[in-house]
C-alpha cells in the first residue's frame, strides 16, 4: 500500500528510504516556483503541497537560511513533515515536485541567494530573527513613536490603513515609518508624548521578519504597506490624544 512516512524534521534525522541526512526549508508556493526558476539547475529534491514548496537542506544549515520572504523557514525539531514515495507525482496529498536522485540537497548560500532575488523586501529588513541598529532617515523614511499605550489606541484608529509598525517591549512603545519631514506631523513635537525622529542622528532597532519578542514587527512590512500616510497617522494621533472621557476631562 502507498503510504507516507511521518518524520520529525531536524538536523541530523535521516530519511529511511535513501539514508539522506537533511532539514528543510518551507517556502509558499507562488515564492517557491520564483525561487525554482532563480536557483535551476542548482536544485536538490524538492517536495510540494497544495500550499508550499520544501528544499531539503544540509543538516547545520537550517539557522544560516533565514529570509525575508513572509511564511519561509526551516522546519525545527518536532516539526513533521510526510514524505511520499520517491516517484509519486500527483496527489492526493504531498507530492515530488522534483524527486529524490543521488543529491537531495540544495545548496543552503544558493537557496539563501535566490530566496533574496525573489524577496520584494527592502535590504535593510535584516535576515531571519536579527536586528540591524538603522540611522533614521538614511533609508528613506522618519519615524514617529509612541508609549504603547497610546500607541495601540492609535492603531485600533488606523486599522488596515496603517503602514508597518515596529513593537519594543524593555520600554513598551510603537514605531511608525513615515515620509521624511511630513508637514502633518510636525506639530507633534510639542507634545512629550510623541517622539519624531528624522536627519537628527536618530537610531532605530529594525527587527528581521521572524523576530517575535523584544523588538519585532506587530504590523509586517509588505511591498505595498511599508509607510503609513503621514496626515492619516496625525488625525489617528490628535483623536487619541484629546479624547475625552464621558465626564469631559481629557484623557
Amino acid at each position: 500500500m502507498d503510504t507516507h512516512h511521518s518524520l520529525v524534521a531536524a538536523d541530523g534525522c535521516t530519511l529511511p528510504l535513501t539514508r539522506v541526512e537533511w532539514n528543510a526549508m518551507r517556502v509558499p508556493r507562488s515564492a517557491g516556483i520564483a525561487t525554482l526558476k532563480a536557483l535551476s539547475p542548482r536544485i536538490g529534491a524538492v517536495l510540494e503541497t497544495s500550499d508550499d514548496l520544501y528544499f531539503f537542506i544540509a543538516p547545520g544549515t537550517r539557522k544560516t537560511v533565514a529570509t525575508h520572504v513572509p511564511d519561509t523557514w526551516a522546519l525545527s525539531v518536532r516539526r513533521q513533515l510526510s514524505i511520499p514515495p520517491s516517484r509519486r507525482t500527483q496527489g492526493p496529498g504531498p507530492v515530488w515536485h522534483i524527486h529524490p536522485d543521488i543529491n537531495w540537497h540544495t545548496d543552503g548560500a544558493a537557496l539563501l541567494a535566490a530566496l533574496r532575488d525573489v524577496s520584494t523586501f527592502p535590504d535593510w529588513i535584516p535576515d531571519g530573527g536579527g536586528v540591524r541598529w538603522t540611522r533614521v532617515g538614511e533609508l528613506g523614511w522618519h519615524a514617529l513613536t509612541l508609549p504603547l499605550h497610546l500607541g495601540n489606541r492609535v492603531l485600533a484608529q488606523l486599522g488596515d490603513t496603517s503602514g508597518a509598525v515596529i513593537q519594543e517591549d524593555i520600554e513598551p512603545h510603537l514605531t511608525w515609518l513615515i515620509e521624511p519631514n511630513a508637514p502633518a506631523v510636525q506639530h507633534l513635537r510639542a507634545d512629550d508624548r510623541c517622539t519624531l525622529a528624522g536627519d537628527d542622528g536618530s537610531f532605530l532597532f529594525v527587527p528581521g521578519m521572524t523576530r517575535d519578542h523584544l523588538v519585532w514587527w506587530r504590523i509586517t512590512p509588505e511591498p505595498d504597506r511599508l509607510l503609513t500616510d503621514a496626515p492619516r497617522l496625525a488625525d489617528a494621533i490628535t483623536t487619541t490624544l484629546h479624547h475625552r472621557t464621558p465626564g469631559g476631562a481629557a484623557r
